[in-house]
């Protein structure tokens, strides 16, 4: 498997403490009275910022800043012992000497605003303090230029003494320069003279859609210059209702429902483009229209980050329903109230929702260090498995988020790319709630023939445990739309288990004076029915996909094998590459395994074995295995 790059800020941090390293090297050349001390003093200082990253990236900013505080001592203490003899006299020392200081204070700098900001960022943008909040944004930018001009200069005299700075210099650079455009437009952003309207959309994976969990709900946060002036829960049903647009929805949704709402619009895998959709569909919607509302962004979140949240905050009692809502209940307790409460008959099924929020909120205000520390450790999970996306209408901060990712986008590939890549992505088209109970396996066994060409075997198991449950959306045959994401041009060649289900429009549509989505229109024109197999056929983000049924009763477990051929044959040498690529559906969970099998005569250089197998139980957001072809030897 691919080995894990570092966080950004172990690896900046960790950067940081390998140029000051250099840089103190670079003087002992120059000075050879200095040349062990230097060296000494640069092994200190590239130790104590290895530990101030780790933990920095841990949020244990206050123990970071100590650590940076020691590197600056080392500093001092070489510089007075290079000025002691007579070494600052010499430019090119007296420069480096600076780069170094500079470099120090920049990084120390930073791990003080930055903490600044975590003790005190939501306090100020939920209590309209949020020129605070940007101040220190601004601090902090200010303090990456010039950390990034100080290890630019250091690289400069490392070159002119013929030191070796190595590659992660440009990585790091570049990566420094997307923080900057980041921040850059993050910060004209926030400074907007007008408000700037967040979604988060509260996605309910108890019945699942290629983009997340199905959209009952939704919030709206009003930003004004950084600080949160207002915050809105609805039903999504609210603005769907007062929708005039009239909208073709995606032909598998006519099953559902004769007219595309925003409800229904993260339909595509692609995170960014259901993103996209919901606010554009949200905007044509009478509510925001007439008020010219625009979204900005969009935050979406499943319900296992509630329950995250409610851990950390503790219970939360709602006397009015009676409940206490905790991290086991808040799922099943809202979902019970939306469906069959008070509220419901009282035309207000999300007002649990309304009353919730707020309170929430206010505890999240109130958490002290350690909390804080426990919660962005369990968000930066909850990113990793794509519980948490996130989407600009901004280039350049939607770019970094990819960077980040945060973005939920789909993996593209070079043109002539070649390897395996899988996203098993499901949809349930009127199957109640029943995807909280499904417990989903998958499978892979990939073999390289002595040609090169690749063929595959995969297996998808949907075990449905809800028939003891109570409440009747639970117990609902789970009827799943399934799309299998493969590499452009993957020929399949024999399918079993999946089921056929013609569709057929609820209305003459022209006649009707609807529209057709684009977006839509790019996907369902590439369609083509395999009539053999009972499959569609598309092309969707440079994947071909083929889309089946596999419904699933209560009780019983539905199984979807398929057997299919990579489009490209693999060159058969020595040091040969194979890159097999997984990506996660958001709100569906199951152990993934994934068996490749070498060529008769190879073996793989990773594992020393003709056999490559990798497991686990809680697959992350993506997936990379990089492998390399060996001869076995004769």
């Amino acid at each position: 498997m691919r080995e894990k790059k570092p966080k950004f800020w172990r690896r900046f941090f960790t950067f940081v403490g390998s140029a000051l390293f250099i840089g103190l090297v670079v003087v002992g050349i120059i000075a050879f009275r200095l040349g062990s001390q230097a060296k000494h003093s640069g092994l200190f200082i590239l130790s104590t910022f290895k530990e101030a990253a780790h933990r920095l990236v841990n949020f244990e900013i206050s123990r970071a800043r100590e650590s940076f505080q020691s590197v600056n001592e080392e500093i001092t203490k070489l510089r007075n012992e290079a000025s002691r003899y007579g070494l600052l006299s010499f430019a090119e020392i007296s420069q480096t000497f600076n780069a170094v200081g500079d470099l120090g204070k920049g990084a120390f700098s930073m791990s003080a605003n930055l903490e600044e900001l975590k003790n005190d960022g939501f306090s100020w943008v939920m209590n309209q303090q949020g020129d605070l909040f940007i101040q220190t944004l601004k601090k902090i930018q200010a303090d990456i230029v010039s950390v990034a001009a100080s290890s630019a200069a250091l690289r400069n005299t490392a070159a002119r003494a013929d030191v070796e700075v190595g590659g992660e210099y440009l990585d790091i650079s570049v990566q420094l320069t997307r923080v900057q455009e980041f921040l850059k437009s993050f910060i004209t952003w926030l400074e907007s003279p007008f408000d700037q309207q967040i979604l988060v959309l509260f996605q309910n994976p108890s019945e699942i859609r290629p983009g997340g969990g199905f959209i009952g709900s939704y919030g709206m946060v009003t930003l004004r210059q950084g600080s949160v002036v207002g915050i809105d829960v609805r039903d999504i049903y609210d603005p769907d209702g007062q929708m005039q647009e009239k909208i073709v929805p995606p032909k598998t949704l006519q099953l559902l429902t004769p007219r595309w709402g925003a409800r229904d619009a993260n339909w595509f895998f692609d995170f960014p483009t259901s993103a996209g959709k919901v606010v554009e569909l949200l905007e044509f919607s009478k509510i925001y229209r007439e008020q010219f509302t625009k979204f900005s962004g969009v935050i979406a979140i499943n319900i296992g980050v509630v329950q995250d949240l409610i851990q950390v905050t503790g219970a939360i009692e709602l006397p009015e329903y009676k409940l206490i809502i905790d991290e086991n209940n808040v799922l099943s307790e809202i979902q019970r109230e939306v469906e069959s409460g008070e509220d419901k008959k009282a035309g207000q099924p999300k007002k649990i929702l309304k009353i919730l929020t707020p309170l929430l909120l206010e505890r999240l205000g109130k958490l002290d260090d350690a909390a804080k520390q426990e919660l962005v450790r369990k968000f930066s999970g909850r990113i990793l498995h794509k519980d948490i996306m996130m989407y600009f209408k901004d280039l350049a901060m939607e770019a970094y988020l990819k960077t980040l990712g945060v973005a939920g986008d789909v993996q593209t590939f070079p043109t002539r790319w070649t390897g395996g890549y899988l996203a098993v992505v499901n949809a349930n088209i009127a199957g109640g709630k029943s995807d909280a109970f499904i417990k989903q396996s998958i499978e892979l066994e990939t073999s390289i023939d002595l040609e090169g060409r690749v063929t595959n075997q995969l297996a998808i198991k949907r075990k449905h445990e809800g028939a003891g449950q109570k409440d009747y959306w639970y117990q609902a045959t789970n009827k799943n739309y399934i799309q299998i994401y493969l590499p452009a041009e993957t020929e399949l060649s024999a399918i079993k288990g999946n089921e056929y289900r013609k569709i057929t429009p609820p209305l003459d549509y022209a006649a009707a004076g609807y529209r057709i989505d684009p977006d839509v229109s790019a996907i369902e024109s590439s369609r083509e029915f395999l009539e053999d197999f009972s499959v569609e056929q598309f092309r969707i983000a440079g994947k071909t996909v083929f889309g089946t049924w596999l419904n699933t009763v209560a009780g019983k477990t539905g199984v979807l094998e398929l057997s299919y051929a990579n489009p490209q044959k693999l060159q058969l040498r020595e040091g040969a590459p194979y890159e097999f690529v997984y990506e996660k559906q958001s709100g569906v969970s199951g152990p993934v395994k994934i068996i490749i099998n070498a060529p008769a005569g190879y073996k793989w250089l990773e594992n020393d074995s003709p056999v490559f197998i990798y497991e686990t139980d809680n697959p992350e957001r993506r997936i990379s295995i990089m492998m390399t072809l060996a001869a076995l030897p004769e």
